[in-house]
């Protein structure tokens, strides 16, 4: 295919703060929703963002025993140590980028 009947995709910015039409505690469908409307841009992992800017936005989905959400307050397992059938395998790391993004 030419590169002139490719349709460019437009670049999704995120930033910290709300976002229009969303409240604390609003819950969704799907990530692709969250992704579709700006508020969180993966819709398979459960972290967004980088090590140079940090976090923009967490998904709890239940994918992970030990995270608990209280409405109010989370507990947050992290990213990785699965297999590839999505068994746990081990311990969440630091060295995960996602993971290490939650720290700054």
């Amino acid at each position: 295919m030419h590169n002139l009947f490719k349709k460019k995709k437009t670049p999704k910015t995120y930033s910290y703060g709300s976002v229009n039409g969303v409240k604390v505690g609003d819950i969704f469908a799907t990530r692709k929703i969250c992704s579709d409307i700006g508020l969180h841009g993966p819709t398979q992992a459960g972290i967004h963002g980088n090590v140079v800017y940090g976090a923009y936005s967490v998904v709890l989905s239940g994918g992970y025993e030990d995270d608990e959400d209280h409405g109010d307050r989370f507990w947050y397992t992290g990213e990785g140590g699965r297999d590839s059938t999505g068994a746990q395998v081990e311990d969440q790391k630091w060295e995960n980028k996602s993971n290490k993004s939650l720290k700054l």
